[in-house]
């Protein structure tokens, strides 16, 4: 994932947001916790992208992953959780842990 596919979290998206319509805004929020992929994308299709895709790159808050789910959901007839479950490449839950003594982290 180069992050190019024309959706993006440029600086000052907050303000682009505020400026939206109710309906716009709506359509652009985060998925909702009990919203299916399924739900979400055709409402997340509905929005104009912030550039052509390839053409620059950009952080999307989340819809990059939403958008790579449910092309797996379409391909596997699974959901994207079930698929992530079943089909984990053999990877075993992990944890990250951080010296709290890095110099690196605020104190």
């Amino acid at each position: 994932m180069a992050r190019r596919g024309g959706i993006g979290r440029r600086r000052g998206q907050g303000r682009r947001l505020r400026r939206l319509s109710g309906e716009a805004f709506a359509k652009l929020s985060p998925r909702k916790p009990t919203e299916t992929l399924a739900d979400y994308i055709p409402r997340l299709a509905s929005v104009p992208l912030d550039f052509q895709p390839g053409t620059q790159w950009a952080y999307s808050p989340a819809a990059g992953i939403d958008v790579l789910g449910r092309v797996v959901e379409v391909v596997s007839d699974l959901t994207f959780d079930q698929f992530l479950r079943q089909r984990n490449a053999g990877l075993q839950p992990s944890t990250i842990r951080f010296p709290l003594e890095n110099p690196r982290f605020p104190r």
